[in-house]
């Protein structure tokens, strides 16, 4: 018995114009009803999921969030990070000299804050959209004093770049990193940078044991790289139309319908409705 789902947000559950469709809200209020947990599981950092909170009624008690690509879980209600795994300390100002080489947008990733480096004006544009309710969020960084590091514990990094095929061919070069980091890759735009073994999967293990639950009871959806791990550890994983054909290769299930038309929805009438 599916007992939780947990979801990817872009590409996934919102629209291309960030908007949550009226059929898939109605299915997540339905399913909630039931009784069932609906858990936000992103690459997206605390305070940049309040609109989703009110969107699907889900910022109250006894609801939950996996974020920054499993690097944190949070209370939706108090917004408490209630586990959180961070990048090694030393790694952090050689993975942003490294970003800066390579003129890549960096965007570092606390529990209060991203801390962007050489950031065009639609990312900046991207990053206010998802953080519009806590606008001080967001810290554009115009210097390389990089005192501010000693006092934070960074739970994920990322590079942007829309090139794809560019950012994947990084990886051989970020080789040095490989006894500390774990690289995966979204919305066709970002190479994530997260604390070696840290993934979706590995939150969503963190979640259910958090709340003394299996894991074959919960139903995962998503699209892209970095919701592999979590579609493959889920009692069932489920794919968007849309997702990759890494995720469509392992998944339980794959929609026929993508993320502008409602395939979330389509899933959870198939597996709960």
């Amino acid at each position: 018995m599916i007992k939780l789902i947990a979801f990817d947000l872009d590409e996934t559950l919102l629209c291309s114009d960030k908007s949550i469709s009226k059929e898939n809200k109605a299915a997540l209020h339905k399913a909630k009803e039931k009784g069932i947990k609906i858990v936000p599981a992103s690459g997206r950092g605390p305070c940049m999921l309040q609109d989703i909170y009110d969107a699907l009624d889900i910022y109250e008690q006894g609801q939950y969030s996996i974020l920054c690509n499993g690097g944190c879980i949070v209370d939706n209600y108090t917004n408490e990070v209630l586990i959180c795994h961070t990048i090694n300390d030393s790694m952090i100002i050689p993975l942003i000299e490294f970003g800066l080489k390579k003129d890549l947008n960096i965007q570092i990733f606390t529990c209060d804050h991203i801390y962007c480096y050489n950031t065009d004006e639609e990312e900046k544009e991207v990053i206010h959209l998802i953080s519009k309710g806590h606008p001080d969020y967001p810290i554009f960084k115009e210097d390389l004093d990089f005192t501010y590091l000693k006092d934070i514990q960074v739970i994920k990094m990322l590079y942007q770049k829309k090139d794809m095929n560019y950012l994947q061919s990084l990886k051989k070069e970020l080789d040095w990193t490989s006894s500390f980091i774990s690289i995966s890759y979204s919305s066709n735009r970002y190479l994530e940078l997260n604390p070696l073994h840290i993934d979706k999967g590995k939150g969503l293990e963190d979640l259910v044991s958090l709340l003394s639950m299996d894991i074959k009871d919960t139903l995962a959806i998503g699209d892209s790289y970095n919701d592999y791990e979590m579609i493959e550890k889920a009692g069932i994983g489920a794919v968007v139309n849309n997702g990759i054909d890494k995720c469509k290769a392992i998944a339980d299930y794959i929609s026929p319908f993508d993320h502008n038309h409602n395939g979330v929805r389509e899933i959870l009438e198939k597996f709960i409705l």
